[in-house]
C-alpha cells in the first residue's frame, strides 16, 4: 500500500500517481511499513509538502525528527546571531544582544509555522482534534499534557483526519 504525501489517500502498492488527487507518487514511500521515517523525509514533509497543512496526520516518527530539527535550527540560529552582533557591535553589549535576538527571532517565526502544522497532525493521528493545542496556554498541566499525546501511539485504524498509516 502507498499512502500519497499530498492527500493521504492509500493506493495499491504498485500504483504510480494517486487515485485521488493525480499527485505523482514517489518510489520511496516514507509512510510504508512500520509508519517510521527518517530524519530527512520527515524535515522535508514538514518544510515542503505540509508547511502549513493542518489536515491529515502525522507519526510519531514525523513529529519527533522535525522536533529534533527545529531545536536545531533554533540552537544555530541563536549561534550565528550571536556571531553578527559580535562582528557588528564594535564591543557593545546591548548591540550584540540585540542583533542576537532579531537573527533568532526570525530564524524561529520561519519555521513555526510548520511546527505546528505538525503538532496538530500529531494530534490528529492519536485521535484528537487540533484544538488541544490551545491547551498549551494553562500553566505547566497543559503542556505536560500536550507532551503526553506526543509520546501517545497512533489510532490503529482510520479515523476522521485521514487513513492509518502502518
Amino acid at each position: 500500500m502507498k499512502i500519497c504525501n499530498h492527500c493521504n489517500a492509500v493506493n495499491a502498492d504498485n500504483a504510480q500517481v494517486c487515485c485521488k488527487c493525480g499527485n505523482q507518487l514517489e518510489a520511496c514511500q516514507c509512510h510504508i511499513g512500520g509508519g517510521s521515517i527518517g530524519f530527512r523525509d520527515a524535515v522535508r514533509i514538514c518544510l515542503k509538502e505540509k508547511y502549513a497543512s493542518f489536515e491529515g496526520r502525522a507519526t510519531r516518527s514525523e513529529y519527533w525528527y522535525f522536533a529534533l530539527f527545529y531545536f536545531l535550527v533554533l540552537i544555530a540560529g541563536a549561534i550565528v546571531g550571536g556571531i553578527l552582533g559580535a562582528l557588528f557591535s564594535g564591543g557593545d553589549r546591548d548591540i550584540t544582544m540585540s542583533v542576537t535576538c532579531v537573527v533568532y527571532g526570525l530564524v524561529a517565526l520561519s519555521v513555526v509555522c510548520p511546527a505546528i502544522s505538525v503538532f496538530v497532525r500529531r494530534l490528529h493521528d492519536t485521535g484528537r482534534s487540533g484544538w488541544w493545542y490551545w491547551l498549551a496556554l494553562v500553566p505547566y498541566v497543559g503542556g505536560i499534557v500536550l507532551f503526553v499525546f506526543t509520546l501517545l501511539g497512533s489510532q490503529e485504524r482510520d479515523n476522521e483526519y485521514g487513513p492509518y498509516r502502518q
